[in-house]
């Protein structure tokens, strides 16, 4: 396994290489909801937040309605690249509507 991190102005970006055959989890759609729940899990544990961590299928981490974490997967024949982001300190600005409205964002320095 090889892991891979990355400054992003405060936040967390790091990309981690998973072989499938030892993952121990089938079917891989699964992947991202389990490492979905591992970031909330690590979210639960830390500092008190002002609201509840949630999921969202297939890949977004939610404090109350608005984003503060995801993961995105790429398969490569036998290996997974596993993405994930974590706002800690800045949370990028979405727009409401338009062609690259999303859900509105947080981080955790602001809970």
């Amino acid at each position: 396994r090889r892991r891979g991190a990355r400054r992003a102005g405060g936040n967390v970006a790091l990309t981690v290489a998973l072989e499938r055959d030892g993952l121990g989890l089938a079917p891989l759609t699964l992947v991202p909801l389990r490492v979905g729940v591992l970031i909330a899990e690590v979210l639960e544990r830390g500092p008190p937040l002002d609201r509840a961590v949630r999921l969202k299928w297939p890949n977004d981490v939610l404090l109350g309605d608005e984003k503060v974490a995801g993961v995105l997967i790429e398969a490569f024949d036998d290996v997974l690249l596993v993405g994930i982001g974590v706002n800690v300190a800045s949370a990028p600005a979405v727009p409401a509507d338009g062609p690259d409205r999303g859900r509105a964002a947080t981080c955790l320095s602001a809970r």
